[in-house]
């Protein structure tokens, strides 16, 4: 079973994948956060934190 809601994945946890490998069950997802201070990256301003987070329903 999948935790709560962390800091990691706050905003929006979506475009997930569920797999089996090697027994287990994994769940990845995008997660995106909002950024304490938004990051300037040439013209555009970002103001949210993207990454693949996993989740399996055991360690």
């Amino acid at each position: 079973m999948a935790a709560a809601a962390s800091n990691i994945d706050a905003l929006y946890a979506h475009k997930p994948a569920v797999i089996t490998w090697d027994g287990r069950l994994e769940h990845y997802y995008t997660a995106v956060s909002v950024l304490d201070s938004p990051v300037r990256v040439g013209d555009y301003v970002q103001h949210e934190l993207r990454g693949i987070a996993r989740a399996t329903d055991r360690a």
